[in-house]
C-alpha cells in the first residue's frame, strides 16, 4: 500500500485519522506502527499524537487553525 501523504488530507478527515489511532492502540492495545500501516501512513506520525493525548487527552487531537506570525 502507498503511503498517503497526510499533508495533502483535509482537516477534519486527519482529525478522524489521529483520534482513531491513538484509540486502537491504547484501547484496543494495537501496535502503532500496524495501525499506522493499515492506515497508509507513516509509521512515526503516531508518536506525537500519543503524546499528546497523553498531555492532554483526546481535546488535544482536535484539528484547530495554525496560528500565524503576529503582524508587526
Amino acid at each position: 500500500m502507498a503511503k498517503i501523504d497526510g499533508r495533502a488530507i483535509d482537516h477534519k478527515t486527519l482529525e478522524h485519522f489521529r483520534k482513531l489511532a491513538v484509540k486502537r492502540v491504547i484501547e484496543d492495545g494495537e501496535a502503532p506502527s500496524d495501525v499506522m500501516k493499515s492506515l497508509g501512513l507513516c509509521r512515526t506520525t503516531i508518536y506525537p499524537w500519543l503524546r499528546r493525548y497523553e498531555a492532554k487527552g483526546m481535546e488535544a487531537l482536535v484539528a484547530r487553525i495554525a496560528q500565524g506570525p503576529e503582524p508587526s
